[in-house]
């Protein structure tokens, strides 16, 4: 196990760097709500697809495909990528749409109560409430959870400290610094995976060498007809899918989507 307190020095200064990069990013952008909360008309493609993945991946692409894999095999980490694909896919296709029929809207509910009505919004809202708790309780135990076992540190520490920093870099700069700190969130996330990648093949072996050990070990997680691996995959893929759909964060993200290829330096020189 790796010492603790290195571990939560290294927690504390990443938080703290994460606060400070958020607030002086976002530092004179907001004079508005609408800048606040949709950053409208402030990104251009590069930015706004960063974000986005970011947002759907984040540190769960370094968790999940393994988790899924060694459940249901690879037909489950298959159908876990199929969900993700089918994700973008589905904004890519709904966001320009929700966009164009309520260009000053903000989020989904915006949407659905203009188009239809009081009943689908109320039903909409709590749905989206429901699932925002409990994505939210996610992601804390996700990362507090990895703190946990490679240190030992309290979950109640590690998930206090990721949650006050982005309240208050989020409270500060809105939309805005949430997208900026993706940004480099997404970058970081690369990095890691081919850390990652490279700490596997040099402990384990090479890709051939893993597939044929895990044929011999548990050659059903290699079975791409293995029911229980499709059945879980399958699982997986709807709840990535649907669920996801009513996360606000991600409704937010379509409309700082500019008509002109501008960049966040761009906006912010005007």
């Amino acid at each position: 196990m790796i010492s603790s307190s290195a571990v939560t020095t290294l927690l504390v200064l990443s938080v703290v760097l994460f606060t400070g990069i958020g607030i002086v990013y976002s530092k004179g952008l907001i004079r508005s709500s609408d800048d606040f909360f949709t950053a409208r008309n402030s990104a251009g493609v590069g930015f706004l697809s960063t974000t986005f993945m970011a947002s759907f991946l984040g540190v769960f692409i370094l968790f999940t495909p393994p988790e899924a894999g060694s459940i249901g095999g690879i037909s489950a980490v298959v159908f876990y990528a199929l969900g993700l694909g089918s994700l973008y896919l589905a904004f890519i296709l709904l966001g320009p749409r929700v966009k164009k029929f309520l260009p000053q809207g903000s989020t989904l509910n915006d949407y659905v109560k203009k188009r239809y009505g009081k009943k689908m919004f109320f039903l909409t809202v709590s749905i989206s409430l429901f699932y925002m708790f409990v994505h939210l309780i996610a992601e804390l135990t996700a990362i507090a959870l990895v703190a946990r076992e490679i240190a030992g540190i309290p979950m109640l520490f590690t998930a206090l400290m990721v949650g006050i920093s982005a309240l208050i870099y989020t409270s500060y700069g809105g939309l805005r610094a949430s997208m900026f700190t993706d940004t480099i969130q997404m970058i970081l996330v690369i990095l890691l995976l081919g850390v990652t990648g490279f700490g596997i093949f040099q402990y384990v072996g090479s890709p051939a060498e893993m597939i044929k050990r895990t044929q011999e070990m548990t050659p059903h997680l290699m079975d791409f007809g293995n029911r229980g691996g499709i059945e879980f995959g399958l699982t997986l893929m709807i709840a990535v899918l649907v669920a996801n759909l009513f996360h606000q964060g991600y409704w937010q993200r379509i409309y700082p989507m500019t008509t002109t290829a501008k960049t966040p330096s761009s906006t912010r020189g005007r």
